[in-house]
């Protein structure tokens, strides 16, 4: 979880020649002993930073306030994991680091670059699935990321929010995740014109107009087929985007119709010797289903559903056959008419060093839900998902879609 900027609580976390890096980018030298933050030391160094030129106390809270986004235990892995695709290795410093917040600091002042790719990812990874957009495009498609596709979908975008009198401008950044391969297109379009109040440097009211950004996303993954997209906006507005991408990036002229990414099949949770078998190197220790939702058939206008919660007291609780044929009377529901509507999992990971165990929570329901997210334990997860079997690739029927008013008009001229 990322943490929100306070000043104080940055100035004594970050302490010693770090903070004193921090503050010399921006020509400060500080005459006051900050090797060891005291109550007092904290509030001089406070006070003396709030008389600062406003332009100058703006850069340096930023510089703050970025560390601080990275400044948790999966900012940390999001480095290392950064560090070690760049053929670097951070654990031994990390290991000896005080906290996450010189973690952060440090590779905000030694590496800028790869910290601002791995904040990127970092801030996609706590992205919530009910906030991506989804469209299977087809398998193993090699995307064109030279400039002139870049400059095609900034110039695809920039039509599509024409009619909202905004994305005049759009900033495109492209990156390449590993483990699994993850195409991911980072978009900068500019929003509409606002104004903010604020004080000069003479203690005066003024306006501040100002052409701000906002972001989206785009992210293609070869392995599945699937281009995912988080956008504001409804589904046509969506589509459009979507459309956009598939003709810039992926040389389709039309968006592909709509299909399910995939399909849970989670009545394989009722057989009576289903196990979660794992591998060593994903460095988990314990595989819990936790909670199960029953679906039974409907009787007398009524629909029947039954929860079973796992004891957390319980050392090896029965499998849900089990307790299934207990609690249902076989004799007049047939097992093949219950069905498994949704299941709620926990994965804890192997503790790395002295931290604590990672507990990965989350829940799987039909046809084709899932609260994962797309962060580095979230993708162990989902593998395995699809290893006990409770993914099948099927493709229901096609939703025809358009590639958007904005992409017709753009390719007809």
């Amino acid at each position: 979880m990322s943490r929100h900027y306070a000043p104080k609580t940055f100035i004594r976390q970050v302490r010693g020649a770090l903070l004193n890096r921090c503050l010399r980018r921006h020509g400060i030298d500080l005459d006051v002993n900050i090797e060891i933050i005291k109550p007092a030391v904290v509030e001089t160094i406070f006070q003396r930073l709030m008389t600062l030129p406003p332009s100058q106390l703006t850069h340096i809270e930023l510089d703050f306030a970025t560390i601080t986004e990275m400044a948790s235990s999966e900012g940390a892995q999001a480095l290392l994991r950064q560090s070690s695709h760049a053929g670097l290795d951070f654990s031994t410093l990390f290991a000896h680091a005080r906290n996450d917040y010189e973690r952060a600091c440090w590779a905000f002042l030694e590496h800028r670059e790869l910290f601002e790719l791995a904040s990127c990812f970092h801030t996609m990874d706590r992205i919530g699935a009910g906030r991506w957009h989804r469209r299977r495009v087809g398998a193993d498609l090699t995307p064109v990321i030279d400039p002139d596709a870049i400059q095609l979908l900034q110039s695809l975008m920039r039509a599509h929010y024409a009619k909202e009198g905004r994305g005049r401008r759009c900033q495109i950044d492209y990156y390449q995740r590993l483990d699994p391969v993850r195409h991911c297109f980072f978009a900068y379009p500019e929003d509409h014109m606002r104004t903010d109040l604020g004080y000069d440097e003479n203690d005066t009211m003024q306006e501040y107009p100002r052409k701000a950004a906002f972001e989206l996303i785009f992210v293609y993954r070869p392995n599945e087929g699937q281009l995912e997209v988080m956008a504001p906006g409804g589904k046509e507005q969506v589509e459009g985007l979507l459309a956009c991408f598939c003709a810039a990036i992926l040389g389709i002229p039309e968006l592909p119709a709509q299909r399910l990414p995939r399909i849970f099949d989670l009545d394989q949770l009722k057989q009576p010797g289903i196990t979660f078998p794992t591998d060593p190197q994903d460095g988990i220790d314990l595989v819990q289903l936790r909670e199960v939702k029953l679906m039974l058939p409907k009787d007398q206008g009524w629909r029947r559903r039954i929860q079973f919660t796992a004891d957390s007291r319980a050392y090896e609780p029965a499998t849900i056959h089990r307790v299934l044929i207990e609690t249902v009377k076989l004799s007049q529901v047939p097992l093949d008419d219950v069905t498994v509507g949704s299941a709620k999992f926990c994965i804890i990971f192997t503790p790395v060093d002295t931290a604590r165990s990672m507990r990965l929570v989350f829940t799987v329901s039909t046809p084709d839900m899932c609260d994962l997210k797309d962060g580095y334990h979230a993708n162990i997860a989902r593998k395995y998902l699809r290893r006990w079997g409770l993914v099948v690739d099927e493709m229901p029927e096609k939703v025809p879609a358009r590639p958007g008013s904005a992409l017709r008009s753009y390719l007809s001229s």
